[in-house]
């Protein structure tokens, strides 16, 4: 077991009784009217084969991450007292040190807390902004029609450090000191590395080998890592310790900051210095709509939450529960609202401080209402809104979210976008950097269009749910722009479904995307579904006009999930097979 080395407090064996006890005595707001039924406790769904993992249940706390050992440390948290934020943030310490595919301190954060004593819903935006010296004219003259997907020319500035900031200073109640000591230690005396960081490594071993500080991490001895050993980030180690003193002064206006800006400079990369002497990060007001007699609440932009919101708008006209889970009529209309949707984030989505965006327009009754019929019932719309990139982004990210049985509630998702990001960690550092940037397109007067300061639009969000003034569901998942699409699923199983949260995460899942897999520009709509879908399912869909194309089981999202039964106080937790998340509670 890692040297926890924490400076105010230490993980014991058995520390959680008392503070177990003083969870389970803690008073509970009355539940509010049962109407309509709770998630998952409606009609029982049909017996379901697809399950690959118990639910995790418990009456004091519930936790669902990315990684089992994010997981188990935000459990300890709570054990020692600390609040679900505390939690949270540990976890997320963890998980950029465990995944650092896709999550570094080089990345971004998005998170939603809510308080359940007062029902406040709270956003956060730590995705930073474009370097000073990005323009499309300076693309332009190096010929470039499109940015980078890696290397210098795909860094944006990294906000996640000034994520946690503002989580700590807000809502926690240790200091960052406690809550980065379970992530120096796993990154100074090593993790355990498991099949999926063996894999990334050996996928990305090109992409690696063009960095050496990138190299000799994950390359070690021009091999990719492998399954059983133990990887050490000693240099990593050293960063997080330098925040845990300082906090985000160590990396914007600091010596990290100066650091990773200098060798971007050095290296011919467009972040400076200067582009990290302001921590990312803001309270936002979150988005919310009604779907089914909930509140679905959402992360506002320049995350596609409100796409989410728009799907469940247009859903919401039509009788999903009749036709049943997974039927060609149920899938049909959720994709044909869901391309809707996506239209109109390409064609709305950019930076909120200088592109206006009329959310209560989007997403009133009215506009759904418009949008609904041009939903043909037999047959597939075919030509994708015209666009400039359709290339699909932020397809590495993670997840973690936190419950306890009093509803407070945080959920945070992390990303360094693309699988390794840039590629490029700065030497001395161990930090790897974003390759956000490439997500701005280099044509002038569009709503996602690259210019100096500006933040580009994020496919990270999550969704919170509440009956009443009771939090009743908080979840995410990885996946780009199959975020929107599954957690719309996951959101249908349990509240038009009545699924258990488990089934619901098991469920078989579709994507729908221009072009196929191999090429999604400018290509017609194609539907990915998982092999396990109905013979007959599939034969339907293919006669209403959908390309479909088979893929895995279990790859299609990976969602961690929980509900909360606010009658009795049980927490349901689970956790996707399609990765290594894991749901923890008691």
């Amino acid at each position: 077991m890692p040297r926890w080395r924490l400076s105010r407090r230490r993980f014991l064996a058995g520390a959680g009784g008392a503070a177990a006890a003083a969870l389970a005595a803690r008073p509970r707001r009355p539940a509010a009217a049962q109407e309509p039924a709770a998630p998952g406790g409606g009609p029982a769904a049909p017996a379901a084969p697809f399950a690959t993992r118990p639910m995790v249940m418990g009456t004091h706390a519930m936790v669902a991450a990315g990684h089992p050992l994010a997981a188990e440390i935000a459990v300890r948290v709570l054990h020692e007292g600390g609040n679900v934020v505390d939690a949270a943030l540990a976890g997320s310490g963890v998980l950029q040190v465990v995944r650092p595919f896709a999550s570094t301190i080089g990345g971004d954060l998005f998170a939603l807390v809510h308080d359940g004593q007062t029902g406040a819903v709270v956003a956060i935006n730590a995705s930073g902004p474009a370097p000073r010296a990005a323009t499309i004219d300076w693309f332009r003259a190096q010929g470039l029609r499109t940015i980078p997907a890696t290397g210098q020319l795909s860094i944006e500035v990294p906000g996640l450090v000034g994520g946690w900031a503002l989580l700590q200073e807000r809502f926690a109640s240790w200091p960052l000191a406690d809550l980065l000591a379970p992530a120096i230690a796993y990154a100074a005396d090593g993790f355990p590395i498991y099949p999926k960081l063996t894999g990334q490594s050996a996928q990305f071993a090109a992409l690696l080998a063009d960095s050496p500080a990138a190299s000799a991490l994950f390359l070690p001895g021009g091999q990719p890592l492998r399954t059983g050993e133990l990887l050490v980030q000693r240099d990593l180690a050293d960063s997080l310790r330098a925040i845990a003193v300082d906090g985000a002064g160590a990396f914007y206006g600091g010596p990290l900051g100066d650091a990773i800006g200098r060798y971007c400079q050095e290296q011919g990369g467009l972040l400076a210095p200067a582009d990290l002497a302001t921590a990312p990060g803001e309270l936002r007001i979150p988005i919310q709509t009604r779907y089914r007699g909930y509140t679905v609440y959402e992360l506002p932009p320049v995350s596609q939450g409100f796409v989410l919101l728009e799907e469940l708008n247009l859903a919401a006209g039509f009788d999903l529960a009749g036709f049943g889970p997974n039927s060609a009529d149920g899938i049909h209309l959720m994709v044909e609202a869901k391309k809707l949707a996506f239209a109109d984030r390409l064609r709305y989505l950019g930076d909120p401080a200088f592109v206006p965006l009329a959310l209560d327009e989007l997403l009133s009754p009215t506009h759904a209402e418009q949008r609904r019929a041009a939903i043909d019932p037999r047959r597939a719309a075919d030509t994708p809104v015209a666009a400039f990139d359709r290339r699909a982004r932020g397809s590495d990210t993670t997840y973690l979210c936190v419950c306890d049985a009093n509803g407070n509630a945080v959920s945070i998702i992390q990303s360094v976008n693309s699988p390794w990001g840039s590629g490029v960690v700065v030497p001395g550092t161990g930090i790897l950097l974003n390759d956000r940037l490439q997500n701005f397109w280099l044509e002038a007067g569009q709503p996602n269009s690259l210019a100096p300061g500006h933040r580009t639009a994020h496919t990270l969000t999550s969704f919170l749910v509440k009956q009443g003034d009771e939090l009743v569901v908080i979840g995410g998942t990885p996946g780009a722009d199959d975020q929107v699409q599954t957690n719309f699923q996951v959101l249908v199983n349990l509240l038009d479904h009545g699924m258990n949260v488990q089934e619901a995460l098991d469920a078989t899942k579709w994507s729908s995307r221009p072009g196929t897999l191999e090429r999604e520009q400018d290509q017609p709509y194609v539907l990915t579904v998982e092999r396990r879908l109905d013979e007959g399912v599939v034969a339907e869909l293919v006669a209403r006009g959908h390309r479909v194309q088979r893929v895995a089981d279990y790859t299609i999202g990976a969602h961690k999930t929980i509900v909360r039964n606010v009658e009795n106080g049980v927490l349901m937790g689970g956790a996707s097979a399609a990765r290594d998340g894991y749901a923890i509670g008691w």
